[in-house]
This record gives structure tokens, sequence and C-alpha cells, in this order.
């Protein structure tokens, strides 16, 4: 019984030898090439081409605006966490003192 293809060939042109399971191909929206066509590589091309269709995106693409300012917070609340030591208080009197309340408000001050 032959293989189903994942959603990610629909939108690649496959160069030279069909019958290969991993032939070369190309993007149909940008000139990114594969030597090895690998449906997850290919899907995460389409992720993050920016002329690809949203259709062509996986519909849990976490490379949006949003959960880059997020992991920059993360990065920012761990920084202080590695630090505070050297502050001689709590981790939330750090975070609420060096940044306000108002920075983040998803960390709970109790």
């Amino acid at each position: 019984m032959p293989k189903v293809k994942k959603p990610a060939w629909e939108h690649f042109d496959i160069i030279g030898n069909h019958k290969n399971p991993h032939p070369h191909v190309r993007c149909k929206y940008c000139p990114k090439y594969f030597r090895r066509a690998v449906p997850q590589r290919m899907q995460t091309h389409l992720d993050k081409c920016e002329v690809a269709p949203d259709d062509a995106k996986s519909q849990n693409n976490t490379n949006n605006i949003h959960s880059d300012n997020v992991e920059q917070i993360v990065e920012k609340v761990l920084q202080i966490l590695n630090n505070s030591h050297s502050f001689g208080y709590s981790y939330q009197q750090n975070i609420n003192g060096y940044y306000g309340a108002d920075q983040f408000p998803f960390i709970s001050y109790q």
C-alpha cells in the first residue's frame, strides 16, 4: 500500500525523479530548494516562508509576534531569577522592584 503524502507536498514542485521517496523539491512560493525532501523540514520552511499563503502554514504555528514577545519576557525573567541571589531579596521582590509589577502582570505577587 502506498504511503499517503503529507499536506506540505502540495506546496512544493518535485524536481527530477518522481519515484525517489525523497526527491529534490522547490517551494512554489520562493526559491527555497531541498536536495532531499523531508515533509517535516518542508513544513518548517512553509511556516517561516513570508510569501507562502496562510493555508500552507501549520495550524499550531507559533512563529508570530505574540510568541516572540512572550519568549523575550520569559528570557528577562530567567535572567533576573539567575541574578537574584546577589540582591538578597526573594525572586518576586526583585522582579517587582526592578521592572515594576505592571511589567509582568502574569506573575502573582503574594
